[in-house]
């Protein structure tokens, strides 16, 4: 989470309300656009009822699918924590490490929980870390109490004060 807070220009907590794909300018690959609806900025500058744009690669057109395996996926309706950083060129967003950057959020508890779904995504070992171990498995799926990961992001985002 720290990784993912440090690299993230924003997180937000949001609903999923409109979803299209479009070719590039070049017509060589498909774009798939996500337009988020802020519940609630968790870092960065965001207001309640913004609507983002979050933009991926790959998309459908008619019969024609492209995918890139180890991103997230979205679907109208779907209630999500992001990890996102801006593009630098155009008013849209791009999430922070693929799949790694997108938690849904379950309701289907006591306490809202958060479940990340990695399936697709193959993890490598950062420079100057433990290597995974031959046969050591990745879940594919992890989950977390939302207001725990909303107060470790929270933390992790406020700025640092100096001594006086």
């Amino acid at each position: 989470v720290e990784q993912l807070v440090g690299q993230a220009d924003l997180v937000v907590h949001g609903t999923v309300v409109e979803q299209h794909s479009a070719w590039n300018q070049e017509h060589t690959y498909l774009y798939t656009y996500s337009s988020i609806d802020v519940v609630e900025r968790w870092k960065g500058q965001a207001h309640t009822g913004q609507k983002l744009v979050v933009r991926q690669w790959g998309g459908t057109d008619g019969d024609l699918e492209q995918v890139l395996y180890g991103d997230a996926k979205f679907k109208v309706g779907d209630e999500v924590v992001l990890f996102l950083r801006p593009n630098t060129k155009e008013p849209i967003y791009h999430l922070v490490a693929m799949s790694l950057g997108k938690y849904s959020v379950d309701r289907s508890g006591q306490q809202p929980s958060l479940i990340r779904d990695i399936h697709g995504l193959h993890l490598a070992p950062s420079p100057g870390t433990e290597q995974i171990a031959a046969g050591n498995h990745v879940p594919d799926v992890s989950k977390v109490a939302m207001s725990d990961l909303r107060a470790r992001v929270l933390k992790l985002a406020a700025p640092v004060r100096k001594a006086p």
